[in-house]
C-alpha cells in the first residue's frame, strides 16, 4: 500500500474517531475492522493503536490572522466530571473574522485541577492557547458563562494596564434567562400548580385502570400516548412537561373527573396561570435557540429581551393578571443591567436588522446610542461619522436585512460607504451572545466524558487527543441542549388536539401571537408607525380574515345592537328601507386601495357643465348628483361609514354588514364621511383625533363585531391609524352631533329657556 495514503488513512480515520469521542482502541474491533476492508482497496492494511495516535502529530493547527476587525472573543464555561474526582475542564471557544464574511469558531479543551482555579493559571491556559493560533488581534472579547467565573477572571488592575491588548468582560445572556426562567418557576402559585400536575401524573402511571384509558383515548384520537417524564433538572424539562400537560388537558380533565380525581388536578385558574407562564417561557426558550449558534453576536440580546417583556405583557392572558406583577418585578431585577450597557446598545445600534425599530426601543433610546457613538469617535473623523450615520439611516429604509440574512454580509457589501462605522461593526458583532456550554462536552452525559476517563492516566498522549477532539468540534452555545428531544417530542408548541370548555383555554394557533422573534417591523407596530407609512396621504389597511373577536362578551354585545334575532327570511323596519337599493354594474373591490377621487367645487363650477349622471347612496339610499357621491374602493373607509351609521340606528344590521362586505361598485354621499369622522369623536367621548391612539375602543367594538361577525379589532394598531388618518381629513366636515345630547348640553339648553 502506498505511504502516502496510509498515512493520509490515518489521519483521517484519527479525525473521525476522535470528533465523535470514538478511543482510538476500537480500531482492534472486529466489526469496525469490517467496516473499513469493506470501503478499501483488498490490500488495504488497517492501521494500528499506534499509528492512528502518531498521526495526531502530523495534524498541527494553522495559524490565523485576525486583521479584519483586529478582535479575539473568547467565550469560556466550566464542568466539572460526574464521578466526583477533582478534576474539571476549562472549555472554551475562540471567535474571529477572516473576511468578515463569516466568523470562525475554533473550540478548545484543558483539563485542571482544583488548585489551579485562580486568575493566573485560567488566563495562562488561554493566552497559550490564543498566542500560539492566533495574530494581528489587538482587543480580546471574554464571555463568561456565569458572574463566578468572570470574578475568577477578573484581571487585577495593575496586570490589565500593562497589557498591551485590550480586554472587555461580559457574562452570558443564557445566564440571565436561566435566571429568570427559575425565579418564575420558584413562585409559589406556579410551584403549587406544577407539583399537582407532578401528583397527577403518577397516578396515571400507576393505576393500570387509569393508564389504559389514557392510552386508549390517545390512540383512538391518533395523539402521542406518550406521557411526559417528571424531570426537574432544569427548567427547560419542566417547560416540557407542563406544556405536555395542557396539550393534552382534555383527557387529563375527563380522567380527574370520572375518577373523582379533581381535587387532584389543577384549576381553571391554575390552568391559566400555567398557560400564560408556558408562553413566556417558551419564547426565553426560543431566544436561547437563536442567540446560541456560532454567527450569534452580542447585538441580538436587546431585541431578545424587548420581545421576552412583549410575551409578559400580553393582554391576552389578563386571566393570569395576579402573576402578572411578579413576572414583571422579575423581570425588571434580573435584565435591568442591560439597559444601561454601552456596549449592548452599541451593537444593536450597529446591526441593521434592529437599528432603529420602534418595537425594539423608542426613538429617544436610539438617539442616545447616536449621540455616544459620535462621542466616542475622535475629533478627526467626526464629521465623517455624522455623515455616515446619515447614509446608514437612509440605507436601512430600503435596504434593511431579512432576520435570516447576516449583518455580516450586510456590511461588507457596504462598508466602502461606511468605513468607519464598517470597522466599528467588526468590533462589536465579534462577540458572541452566549458562552460555548460545557456540558455539552463533560459532565453527566457530556459527549467526551466517557473519554475523559479512559484517558485520564495516559499523560501527554490523553492531552493530545484531547485538544484534537477540541479541535474538530462546533460550537455549542449554552441553553441550546433540549433534554427533551430524547422523549422524541418536537420544541414545546401549544398544539391543543380537543376544544377546550373551560373559561379561558388556548385557542387555536391562528388566535395565538405568531411573531418571529427576529422579524423586521411587519407586526407590533406602534400607530405612529403606521401614521408614517402612507402612500398618497393614505394610511393603508385591510382586514385580517384570521382574526377572531375572543370577547367573552361577544354574544352579549351582539343581542345589545340587534333589535332581536330574526329567523331566516325575515327582515327588520330598516331592511325594507334599503331593499330597493339599486346595485351597479360589478367592479372588484381593490382592498386596502389608496385610490380616491379628489372633488372641489372649484374644479368644475367655472367650466363647461357636465352631463348629470344621478347615483344612488348605498348607504342612505338617497338618489343624489354625480358629483355629491364617491365611489369609495378602500374598505377601511367602507367599514367605518357603515359602523357609524348602524350605531346611530340610521341603517339596519343586516344592511350594515352588505355595506361592509360589498363587492360592487359602491358609491357614498360626501356628506356622511364628515357625519362618520364627528361620530367616532363623539361615541369614544374623545376631543380630538390624536387621542384614537389610545383610547378604550369598547364604545364601538359590539356594532363592529356585530358587522364583521367579529374579524375586525377596533384596538390594533394599524386600524387606530387608519381612523386617525380618515378623522384628520373630514372632522372638519362633520356637521351637528346626531346623537343624543349629553347631560351637560341638556342642562345649559334648559337654562337658556
Amino acid at each position: 500500500m502506498n505511504p502516502d495514503s496510509s498515512q493520509k488513512t490515518c489521519e483521517l480515520l484519527s479525525k473521525f474517531m476522535i470528533s465523535q469521542g470514538i478511543p482510538l482502541a476500537n480500531i482492534r474491533n472486529s466489526a469496525f475492522q469490517d467496516l473499513l476492508e469493506h470501503f478499501e482497496q483488498p490490500d488495504f492494511e488497517i492501521p494500528t493503536e499506534k499509528c492512528l495516535e502518531d498521526s495526531l502529530k502530523w495534524a498541527e493547527p494553522e495559524t490565523m490572522d485576525c486583521k479584519v476587525g483586529g478582535a479575539l472573543s473568547i467565550t469560556v464555561d466550566l464542568a466539572a466530571e460526574e464521578d466526583g474526582t477533582d478534576e474539571k475542564w476549562i472549555v472554551f471557544s475562540c471567535h474571529h473574522f477572516e473576511d468578515f464574511h463569516k466568523r470562525t469558531a475554533i473550540v478548545h479543551f484543558e483539563k485542571l485541577e482544583i488548585a489551579q482555579f485562580n486568575w493566573p493559571t485560567l488566563w495562562s491556559r488561554i493566552h497559550v492557547a490564543i498566542t500560539a493560533a492566533y495574530t494581528n488581534f489587538h482587543t480580546v472579547n471574554i464571555v463568561c458563562s456565569s458572574p463566578e467565573l468572570a470574578e475568577i477572571f477578573r484581571q487585577p488592575s495593575e496586570s490589565r494596564n500593562s497589557e498591551d491588548v485590550r480586554r472587555n468582560d461580559y457574562i452570558c445572556f443564557a445566564f440571565y434567562v436561566d435566571k429568570f426562567a427559575r425565579q418564575i418557576l420558584e413562585i409559589d402559585e406556579v410551584k403549587k400548580s406544577i407539583n399537582r400536575l407532578h401528583r397527577f401524573l403518577k397516578v396515571l402511571k400507576t393505576v393500570p385502570e387509569i393508564y389504559r384509558f389514557f392510552v386508549e383515548f390517545q390512540k383512538s384520537k391518533n395523539y402521542d400516548p406518550k406521557l411526559p417524564t417528571i424531570d426537574s433538572k432544569c427548567w427547560q424539562s419542566e417547560l416540557f412537561l407542563f406544556t405536555r400537560c395542557l396539550e393534552m388537558d382534555p383527557i387529563f380533565l375527563q380522567i380527574s373527573q370520572r375518577w373523582s380525581l379533581v381535587s387532584n388536578y389543577i384549576t381553571s385558574s391554575e390552568f391559566n396561570n400555567l398557560l400564560y407562564i408556558q408562553k413566556v417561557l417558551d419564547e426565553c426558550e426560543k431566544c436561547l435557540q437563536n442567540l446560541g449558534t456560532s454567527n450569534s453576536s452580542m447585538s441580538q440580546v436587546i431585541p431578545a429581551i424587548s420581545r421576552i417583556q412583549l410575551t409578559t405583557m400580553n393582554s391576552k392572558f389578563d386571566d393570569a393578571e395576579s402573576l402578572n406583577p411578579t413576572i414583571q418585578t422579575l423581570f425588571s431585577d434580573v435584565f435591568c443591567e442591560f439597559n444601561g450597557s454601552e456596549d449592548y446598545q452599541k451593537s444593536t445600534w450597529l446591526d441593521p436588522r434592529f437599528a432603529f425599530r420602534r418595537d425594539i426601543q423608542p426613538v429617544e433610546k436610539w438617539d442616545d446610542v447616536t449621540q455616544k457613538i459620535l462621542e466616542g469617535s475622535s475629533e478627526g473623523v467626526k464629521i465623517e461619522f455624522q455623515q455616515e450615520i446619515q447614509k446608514y439611516r437612509k440605507l436601512l429604509k430600503s435596504e434593511r436585512p431579512a432576520p435570516s440574512e447576516s449583518p455580516f454580509i450586510w456590511w461588507v457589501l457596504h462598508q466602502e460607504r461606511l468605513p468607519n462605522l464598517a470597522n466599528l461593526a467588526h468590533r462589536f458583532l465579534a462577540v458572541p451572545a452566549v458562552s460555548i456550554d460545557s456540558a455539552h462536552f463533560f459532565g453527566p452525559s457530556g459527549k467526551f466524558s466517557h473519554v475523559s476517563r479512559i484517558y485520564r492516566d495516559s499523560g501527554t498522549s490523553g492531552d493530545r487527543w484531547m485538544r484534537f477532539a477540541a479541535r474538530h468540534q462546533e460550537f455549542r452555545g449554552r441553553g441550546t441542549r433540549m433534554p427533551y428531544k430524547a422523549e422524541g417530542f418536537a420544541r414545546p408548541l401549544l398544539d391543543f388536539k380537543a376544544e377546550q370548555s373551560r373559561k379561558r383555554r388556548a385557542s387555536s394557533p391562528s388566535g395565538d401571537i405568531n411573531l418571529s422573534i427576529f422579524e423586521p417591523k411587519t407586526q407590533g407596530k406602534t400607530v405612529q408607525d403606521y401614521l408614517m407609512i402612507k402612500r398618497r396621504n393614505i394610511v393603508k389597511w385591510q382586514p385580517n380574515n384570521d382574526y377572531k373577536s375572543s370577547s367573552t362578551l361577544y354574544t352579549t354585545l351582539q343581542n345589545t345592537f340587534r333589535a332581536s334575532e330574526e329567523p331566516e327570511g325575515v327582515t327588520t323596519p330598516l331592511d325594507d328601507v334599503f331593499k330597493d337599493v339599486k346595485l351597479e354594474q360589478p367592479e372588484e373591490i381593490k382592498v386596502g386601495g389608496v385610490e380616491e377621487d379628489i372633488w372641489s367645487p372649484h374644479t368644475w363650477m367655472g367650466s363647461e357643465k357636465k352631463k348629470q349622471c344621478n347615483r344612488r347612496c348605498c348607504l342612505c339610499n338617497q338618489m343624489k348628483l354625480h358629483e355629491e357621491v364617491k365611489n369609495v374602493t378602500i374598505i377601511g373607509e367602507k367599514l367605518l361609514m357603515a359602523l357609524i351609521a348602524f350605531h346611530t340606528g340610521r341603517t339596519s344590521e343586516n344592511h350594515a354588514r352588505n355595506v361592509y362586505n360589498r363587492e360592487k361598485k359602491s358609491f357614498f354621499c360626501r356628506e356622511h364621511y364628515g357625519e362618520t369622522a364627528g361620530g367616532i369623536l363623539n361615541f369614544l367621548k374623545i376631543q380630538n383625533s390624536a387621542k384614537l391612539a389610545d383610547c378604550s375602543m369598547e364604545p364601538l367594538q359590539g356594532a363592529c363585531n356585530a358587522i364583521t361577525d367579529g374579524r375586525v379589532d377596533l384596538a390594533d394598531n394599524n386600524l387606530r391609524a387608519f381612523m386617525i388618518n380618515f378623522v384628520q381629513k373630514n372632522e372638519e366636515k362633520s356637521p351637528i352631533p346626531f346623537y343624543k345630547p349629553s347631560e351637560n348640553q341638556n342642562r345649559s339648553e334648559s337654562g337658556d329657556h
